[in-house]
């Protein structure tokens, strides 16, 4: 609602937020709009990746990815191999057939095995060629987007900007006698663990929560 001050000739517009009652009555009080926002501050707030974890995470990552690379040119060198040995075994099996010592029968089935093997090998090949450490620049992307949680949080940011990331980091966001209520979408929500592991361990002890937490957010990655 609009505020009239008639004293200084102005007005204050006041917004604030309540249940749409799509499922009957509900008993949840209004909620004033920046008491909501701040709220959504601190909801993002709790999800910031401190700097110092940032930079290691991008050094660690790069490494990791380093790794992957060279384990999956080794297996790409392996399967090529294994389909030269098919392409061999192929052609042999077409020369026994042709100097007719190999009856069809056999060799329909022979070659339909070795046309199998090829495909599967194939296959496997491709999806290397599209893996690898394919995974490495959405999680550099994750991990600035966490590292500028704190600046997204700001007052200033909240036209829109802060919106927008709690859609990202959040859903099903749900409001108890004023108080908002939010469910971490994965991966940001082994960020908000790891922020509660930091709050409980010393801060020279911090480099194993820090090394836990960067294996979690790396195998989600891994495995999308």
């Amino acid at each position: 609602h609009i505020k009239h001050y008639p004293t200084t000739q102005g007005e204050v517009r006041y917004v604030y937020y309540r249940c749409s009652k799509k499922l009957g009555k509900c008993s949840q009080p209004f909620v004033p709009e920046d008491k909501l926002i701040g709220q959504l501050q601190s909801g993002i707030t709790n999800i910031a990746l401190p700097a110092s974890w940032a930079k290691q995470w991008l050094v660690w990552a790069g490494e990791e990815a380093e790794k992957d690379q060279q384990s999956c040119d080794q297996r790409a060198k392996q399967i090529k191999d294994e389909l030269k040995q098919v392409e061999e075994k192929t052609d042999r099996l077409l020369d026994l057939y042709l100097e007719q010592n190999l009856v069809e029968e056999i060799y329909r089935k022979k070659q339909n095995q070795l046309f199998d093997e090829k495909t599967r090998l194939e296959g496997q090949l491709k999806k290397m060629a599209e893996g690898g450490s394919s995974w490495l620049e959405p999680f550099r992307e994750f991990v600035k987007e966490a590292a500028d949680a704190a600046k997204i949080a700001r007052k200033e940011n909240t036209n829109g900007k802060i919106k927008d990331f709690a859609k990202r980091v959040g859903s099903n966001y749900l409001l108890d006698q004023g108080d908002l209520i939010v469910e971490y979408k994965k991966p940001f929500a082994s960020l908000r663990a790891a922020a509660l592991a930091r709050a409980t361990v010393p801060a020279g002890e911090q480099t194993s929560i820090c090394v836990v937490f960067f294996r979690e957010i790396l195998t989600y990655f891994r495995s999308r």
